[in-house]
Order: C-alpha cells, then sequence, then structure tokens
C-alpha cells in the first residue's frame, strides 16, 4: 500500500511539475489601445446669424489594480501614466504595444479651437497592457458653448470634421474592449432635449479584433435651427478596459487535492 501510494504522489508530483512549466509558459498578456485624431473640424452657417464663445475641457485618466490618477487643462491634459513604460509619455499620439511590461496611458490634447475656420484638430488616447490583474485608460477633449445665439429668421448650422481613428486589442489569457466616440449637440435654452444631436460617431471592438481604416474619416451633418440661444456640447473620448485571468481555480484544487493525498499517506504509513 505504502508503495502504491509513493507512486500515485511521484506522479501528481510531476503532473504539478508539468502543469506549473505550462502556467507559466502560457502567462497572461492583455492589451487594448483606443486612438483618435480630429483635423480639419468645421462649423459653418449657411444664413443668419450667429453669435459664439466658448470654453474648453481636456481631461484623462488612468488605472491600474488598485493603483489610479488622472488629470485635467482647459486645453492639454497632463498625460497619465502608471508603469514604467508610460513614464516618457506626454502627448504621444501613437501606438505603443504590449512591450516593456505593464503598464496604463492616456492623453488628451485640443491642439486648436478655431472651429469657425475649419482648423479645429484634437487628439487623445488610451492604452494599456496587464499581465496580471486589471486597467483602465479614459482621455476625452470637450468643447462648450454657453453662448451660441442664433438671430431672427433662424440658420442651418453645418459641422464636419476627418477622423484618423485606430483601435486594437490583443488577448491571451483575459479579456479586453476598446472604444471611442465623437458627439455633437445643440439644445436651446429651456428645452429638456437637444434641437439637435449629430448622427453618433461611435466605434468599439471586444478582444483580439481591430480596427484600422485606410485612410481618415469625413464626417459631416447639419441642423437647421430657429432663432434663440443654444447650448453647444462637442466631445471626443477614448476607453480602453484590460483584464488578465488569474491561475485557474482547477490549479488550486489540483495542489489541495495532492496535500490531502499526502496527509493520508502518512497517516496509513504511521498506522
Amino acid at each position: 500500500m505504502v508503495d502504491t501510494l509513493s507512486r500515485r504522489l511521484a506522479a501528481l508530483a510531476a503532473l504539478a511539475a508539468v502543469a506549473g512549466f505550462s502556467l507559466q509558459a502560457q502567462a497572461a498578456s492583455v492589451y487594448a489601445v483606443s486612438l483618435n485624431e480630429i483635423t480639419n473640424f468645421s462649423m459653418s452657417v449657411d444664413s443668419g446669424s450667429v453669435s459664439f464663445s466658448s470654453f474648453t475641457f481636456s481631461n484623462d485618466s488612468a488605472s491600474m489594480s488598485s493603483l489610479g490618477t488622472a488629470s485635467s487643462d482647459p486645453l492639454d491634459a497632463p498625460a497619465a501614466c502608471i508603469g514604467a513604460p508610460c513614464a516618457g509619455y506626454d502627448n504621444d499620439f501613437v501606438v505603443h504595444g504590449a512591450v516593456g511590461g505593464d503598464y496604463t496611458y492616456a492623453d488628451a490634447q485640443i491642439i486648436n479651437t478655431d472651429v469657425l475656420n475649419g482648423n479645429g484638430a484634437a487628439s487623445a488616447i488610451a492604452e494599456s497592457h496587464v499581465s496580471s490583474g486589471t486597467g483602465f485608460a479614459q482621455a476625452s477633449n470637450t468643447l462648450i458653448s454657453t453662448a451660441f445665439s442664433v438671430g431672427s429668421g433662424g440658420a442651418t448650422v453645418s459641422f464636419s470634421f476627418d477622423a484618423a481613428p485606430y483601435l486594437q486589442t490583443l488577448v491571451s489569457g483575459g479579456s479586453a474592449a476598446s472604444n471611442l466616440s465623437l458627439s455633437i449637440f445643440l439644445t436651446k435654452y429651456g428645452d429638456s432635449a437637444p434641437s439637435y444631436a449629430a448622427t453618433p460617431f461611435s466605434i468599439g471592438i471586444a478582444s483580439n479584433e481591430e480596427y484600422n481604416p485606410a485612410t481618415p474619416i469625413t464626417v459631416s451633418d447639419s441642423a437647421a435651427l430657429a432663432a434663440g440661444d443654444y447650448a453647444l456640447n462637442i466631445t471626443m473620448s477614448q476607453m480602453v478596459n484590460v483584464s488578465a485571468v488569474p491561475v485557474p481555480a482547477a490549479v488550486w484544487l489540483f495542489a489541495s487535492g495532492l496535500v490531502g493525498l499526502v496527509g493520508v499517506a502518512r497517516r496509513r504509513v504511521r498506522g
């Protein structure tokens, strides 16, 4: 009986070593990025009179497991970074990839607010790579006008911009999601619902997917507005979520079973 238990223990030990090696060789790696660059943003009026003034808000935030950071600025939010790989990133709107260890990076910048002359430009990125735990990043740029006035006779307001979006997720042992959006709302003061909401520009991907258009995307829309005062909100946003899967529970059950069998063997040997 002792020899039989010894052989079983040896076999289980060998399986544990193989399982341990396999888990180590297949360590989790979960990466996601959401990047967008807006150029040539234009807002024009074909008739009537419009007065326009605005303020801007740029913000970003990053978290990785229990760590978090965030920043904001009217035009250029300082980079939000957790982890050594992104330590030198600042307005670095390129895909960095799943290299150099775990990190989470978010950054946002409004480059030009001259939307009336077609020069509006902004960039934002959210990016994270983890081998354990979770990561989250978001970055957004917002232009708000509290003094958008349309004179008597009304007006038709048109919007257009070029977008260069890129989304990617690379998952081995976990899950990831990457999303981006750009919204435009005009709401007349006193009304509960927007007078105009642009056709949504929104893209999202799940694990092991990529969105990479060959050329920039041109988006345009228009709205006929009655005379009055409106609130204008233009927001671009990037967001990623990543999660690495822990060691499967079956492995811990296997280990506890091995320990239990050792105890049985000891009791039988003593008996």
